[in-house]
């Protein structure tokens, strides 16, 4: 229950800072993320919010964005990394430019 509610505080907060609507879904994602933390379901939401965190990472950028500059952002092991982008070029969301070195993009 607490975390509906901070969900809608969050949200209106979110709202009446940024009306076009974009920062109330990653804020929504976030906050469901930790709500499943806290309920012992770390390993789903922290993959949840490393795809949402490498989808905005892509769109951001007007080109392709090469793993190794993605590491770097992120942090993340490059196996687990490769892992969440063939998932999502799977799901059509993003597509790999260059083999060597690896560059990914968003798909439009």
């Amino acid at each position: 229950m607490l975390c509906y509610v901070v969900v809608v505080l969050v949200a209106i907060v979110v709202v009446v800072v940024d009306v076009v609507g974009c920062w109330l879904l990653v804020v929504v994602v976030g906050c469901c993320c930790w709500c499943n933390k806290v309920k012992g379901n770390s390993a789903s939401s922290s993959t949840d919010t490393l795809e949402m965190q490498l989808l905005r990472i892509l769109r951001a950028t007007a080109g392709s964005v090469p793993l190794a500059q993605i590491r770097t952002q992120l942090s993340v092991e490059k196996a687990e990394l490769n892992r969440v982008l063939y998932s999502l070029q799977a799901q059509g969301l993003v597509r790999k430019t260059s083999e060597s070195p690896p560059v990914w993009a968003a798909v439009a």
